[in-house]
């Protein structure tokens, strides 16, 4: 008989490079469901716990603490143990009161940083998407899966926007353009926060490039690779991720 349905098995020489573990260790590790954050750029929400957090020392333990209701990812709780969380979710627990987000380190790697309650209460999203809707307004979908509705007909692909996540509305929008400060979450420089310098319109046959300066060093990177931030943010990374680059 043809094998039918989802493979649900996962091993660790096969994983993808965002998640941090020792792939000889183990051969097998746990594997997210499909979710908002594709597979190459996600992990389950179990093995943050278990192996970044290390609030669990079996994955019985974490699926334990996930069915006692005492997680949150973005504000809402989540009891699967195989839920993907990926770039910027922010994962709360309310009984610690402790709250992370996830964030890229410079070799490309997922990593938890923890946060204060008030830098959660808003998440930047990467838009991915724009379309026409119902009443002369905007639907965009940002990178982490979310869809929301906004009249500001400036809003493009690439840009960034930052979302209240108490009622899901748009709160600033932040284009790409020159002079402004990028995270790169993708190529050689992932991880990094450089400043736009300029920006190199595709073809047919070449995607949008961006030009881009950290300090004295001038590099180049594709449209796709970068996200735009705002000044909070910005010196939220200095201080937590300690990167360089940006405006100042």
């Amino acid at each position: 008989m043809a094998k039918k349905g989802h493979n649900y098995k996962q091993k660790r020489l096969s994983v993808s490079p965002v998640r941090h573990l020792a792939r000889k260790e183990n051969t097998w590790t746990i594997k997210q469901y499909p979710g908002a954050h594709t597979g190459e750029s996600s992990v389950p929400i179990a093995f943050v716990l278990r192996e970044m957090l290390h609030l669990a020392a079996t994955m019985k333990e974490a699926k334990h603490i996930l069915d006692k209701g005492q997680v949150q990812v973005d504000g809402v709780v989540v009891k699967e143990a195989k839920h993907a969380v990926g770039l910027f979710d922010s994962i709360s627990i309310p009984e610690m009161k402790k709250h992370y987000i996830l964030a890229y380190d410079m070799k490309g790697r997922l990593v938890v940083k923890e946060a204060d309650a008030k830098a959660i209460t808003q998440k930047i999203g990467r838009v991915v998407r724009k379309n026409i809707v119902t009443g002369n307004k905007f639907q965009v979908q940002t990178h982490d899966g979310y869809t929301y509705k906004s009249a500001d007909a400036k809003i493009r692909v690439g840009d960034s926007v930052i979302v209240n996540t108490q009622d899901g509305k748009i709160v600033q929008h932040l284009p790409m353009n020159k002079g402004n400060s990028v995270y790169i979450i993708g190529g050689t420089h992932v991880g990094e926060v450089a400043k736009v310098e300029g920006i190199v319109e595709g073809t047919m046959k070449r995607d949008k490039l961006v030009d881009l300066s950290e300090g004295k060093e001038r590099f180049q990177t594709t449209a796709q690779n970068v996200m735009v931030i705002n000044d909070q943010m910005l010196g939220w990374m200095k201080q937590v991720l300690h990167v360089n680059g940006g405006n100042n």
